[in-house]
């Protein structure tokens, strides 16, 4: 049995012209934050559905899943709508110490933005602590 895919072709990804990179970078940073919170939630939930209070993430591991998913995220929408084809580009060639300083930047918004304490590590980790209510 054969699944015919719809690849994204390397012609696609290929800078254009006219390629103006401002509004994708918004564009991204909002999916990446979205792509963010939501595994962030996933997981403290997880946790607390055992009965901990606290959560250790690493970040190379979600740096990792979001750049996936936003990639999945991005090919996927970019065959119904061509006007996404800057935020696919950008997503495609930004190398991986950018994307993961955007996760890590984006996570310490939303972190300091919760009601959640929470704590770096050296060896890449971030713990997130919570009250059981």
């Amino acid at each position: 049995m054969t699944t015919d895919y719809a690849f994204i072709t390397q012609a696609e990804l290929n800078k254009p012209a006219d390629w103006q990179p401002s509004m994708a970078h918004q564009n991204i940073r909002k999916a990446i934050e979205v792509s963010i919170s939501g595994r962030v939630s996933t997981i403290v939930q997880l946790v607390a559905d055992f009965g901990y209070r606290t959560a250790t993430i690493n970040l190379h591991d979600l740096a990792t899943f979001v750049r996936e998913e936003t990639m999945e995220d991005y090919q996927h929408d970019y065959r119904k709508h061509h006007e996404l084809r800057d935020e696919l580009i950008m997503v495609d060639n930004m190398p991986t110490s950018v994307f993961n300083t955007i996760v890590q930047l984006e996570l310490d918004n939303i972190l300091d933005a919760s009601e959640f304490e929470h704590a770096y590590h050296t060896d890449g980790e971030v713990q997130i602590f919570w009250q059981q209510s």
